[in-house]
């Protein structure tokens, strides 16, 4: 039960962050962004610090901050589900993976550290 109050915790705090993403670059879609590359990086920062913080559910973590942007998408656009969902699904699970691993690794720093 902690591992999802955590993820749900990870995701509310990435959405905003992919939300500011959005407002600043004025794209609708965090992933159109022009500067989406610099945002991912900080997305990994966030996946470290909360692997740092939280110490667990590695993949839980990854599948928040990347699947936040979802909610994000369908505030800023008109609210349907457009007929590029499915691809955008598969992309959005494949940027999960780079961020399961760097959760992962702030896990694995945090369990290092407590020894």
């Amino acid at each position: 039960m902690r591992n999802v109050a955590a993820a749900a915790i990870v995701f509310g705090v990435s959405a905003v962050y992919w939300q500011g993403v959005s407002m600043v670059s004025g794209a609708a879609e965090p992933w159109d962004s022009p500067a989406y590359g610099i945002a991912y990086l900080v997305a990994l920062a966030i996946a470290l610090a909360a692997g740092l913080v939280i110490g667990r559910a590695a993949w839980l973590i990854g599948l928040a901050i990347s699947f936040a942007q979802i909610p994000v998408m369908l505030w800023n656009g008109d609210g349907a589900v457009g007929n590029m969902a499915a691809a955008g699904l598969i992309i959005l699970a494949a940027l999960t993976l780079p961020l399961i691993g760097v959760a992962a690794l702030g896990t694995i720093i945090r369990k290092r550290r407590a020894r």
